[in-house]
């Protein structure tokens, strides 16, 4: 994704790389890839998920949240993705039709023609394969 213009660093980068717990911190950071890219957790299509931990699930939930898509373990990589993509390779109507072809394609990536980094298929599909959570068929 940074090969592709992705502009994350430090935690931010993190949450890109890795799933998480959905502490306040962590959805603070999906929240702020989002805004970057001035997309909404509305953009988001993983799963409604509560934080992991069950200390905080009862602190969430007592303090009257809701399953929600920023608190999915995989929403940070999901965040990154949208980022990626809002960068300038599709328009916003094409982040949410998975067989749209990316316009004018995409560069080769390290796993061959047709395919970006991090397991984004740039001809037809974006899929995050470590979570399976996106909606979108492999």
């Amino acid at each position: 994704m940074l090969r592709c213009g992705l502009d994350l660093d430090g935690e931010l980068l993190a949450l890109a790389a890795a799933s998480h717990s959905g502490e306040d911190f962590h959805v603070a950071g999906v929240r702020k890839i989002l805004a970057r890219a001035g997309l909404t957790e509305d953009d988001l299509q993983c799963p409604r998920a509560l934080p992991r931990e069950e200390v905080f699930q009862q602190d969430f939930l007592r303090e009257g949240g809701e399953p929600d898509r920023v608190h999915m373990n995989c929403s940070g990589k999901h965040a990154a993705m949208l980022a990626t993509l809002r960068g300038g390779r599709l328009a916003h109507g094409h982040l949410h039709r998975p067989r749209a072809p990316a316009p004018g394609g995409a560069p080769p990536g390290p796993r061959g023609p047709g395919r970006g980094a991090v397991g984004v298929r740039w001809a037809g599909r974006v899929r995050c394969p470590p979570c399976s959570a996106c909606p979108w068929p492999a």
